[in-house]
């Protein structure tokens, strides 16, 4: 996907690609600037059944394509899945890196770096790997993501958070698979204390839009007075509560002292969250209504996600981004 670049990066690929390679290079591009435009016109543009999100800094292991087309192949309720990230530095890590790494889709996602998790919650953007028949199904059913990636130099984000829970919603399942294997570039750039804090307000904002789906996965929907929780004034209080409560954090967010202390990154994603329900005040309830009630959320019928998991085709080739 080229995304809108203003290099020649597009050409590199196409000179660099074998002409008698068995496997044709399509370069396709999305004028429409955003991590999330280019990965939907990549789920729009593929024509094989497995479609992996490999960002311009992911080097993958060479058996990727391999690897990903045993795991579909082997599961057919898998929607998607995700491996292990290695890193490369441009430079010194920071001490504090190790303690952080996975706000940079860094490390395993599951609780051995070695033994697959076949439940995972959610799963990183970097080298997520989704079975296109499970997208096509949420698209059919008149999905629309509440969230949108990051866009030049914002860094909004959860958009791949937020598809690993429709796909949960939709019934289908989710992967951590450490046979998968790539490396994650760091550039000294974002190796900054600055960086991972405005990383972590951008987290903090995109939980508003995750809100609803962990709400509409809990196993009872919420009765009496428990629903008042899901609202954006109990939300709204609950944040406000924290900074009369915890003191600390207002400091911390002010000081440029104290490199990697946890209470600064706490407070970074406390005024990020807070700041997207304030802008989110009119549409916050009404989201949560709408998740729940999606028409592609709760599809336990068998019969309708084999429907939407025929493969558009046979071979298990990956569209990469």
């Amino acid at each position: 996907m080229d995304n809108a670049s203003t290099d020649a990066t597009a050409e590199v690929a196409r000179s660099a690609w074998p002409t008698d390679f068995q496997v044709p290079l399509r370069i396709v591009h999305e004028s429409a600037l955003g991590l999330s435009n280019a990965r939907w016109r990549g789920f729009l543009e593929a024509c094989y059944q497995v479609v992996s999100f490999i960002d311009d800094d992911n080097w993958v292991s060479p058996d990727w394509l391999r690897t990903a087309h045993e795991v579909f192949d082997r599961d057919p309720e898998l929607a998607a899945c995700g491996g292990f990230n290695e890193v490369a530095f441009d430079g010194r890590p920071p001490a504090w890196f190790d303690a952080y790494k996975w706000s940079f889709a860094v490390g395993p996602q599951g609780p051995s770096p070695d033994t697959a998790d076949t439940n995972a919650p959610s799963l990183w953007g970097a080298g997520l790997t989704v079975r296109l028949a499970a997208w096509h199904g949420l698209q059919q059913c008149g999905f629309v993501p509440l969230l949108r990636d990051r866009t030049g130099s914002a860094l909004s984000g959860a958009g791949d958070t937020e598809l690993c829970l429709a796909l949960r919603l939709a019934g289908w399942r989710l992967r951590y698979e450490p046979r998968l294997r790539l490396t994650h570039f760091l550039p000294s750039w974002r190796l900054h204390w600055s960086y991972l804090r405005r990383l972590h307000r951008a987290f903090g904002a995109s939980t508003v839009g995750t809100d609803p789906y962990y709400a509409a996965l809990e196993p009872i929907p919420p009765k009496g007075r428990a629903w008042v929780r899901h609202t954006w004034e109990w939300q709204s209080a609950v944040v406000l509560k924290h900074f009369v409560t915890h003191p600390k954090t207002l400091f911390r967010l002010f000081s440029r002292a104290g490199e990697g202390n946890p209470i600064a990154l706490s407070a970074e994603g406390q005024v990020g969250r807070l700041r997207a329900l304030l802008k989110t005040r009119g549409e916050y309830n009404a989201s949560f209504v709408r998740v729940r009630g999606a028409a592609w959320a709760a599809r336990d019928d068998s019969s309708d996600r084999e429907q939407h998991r025929k493969p558009a085709r046979s071979d298990g080739i990956t569209k990469v981004e």
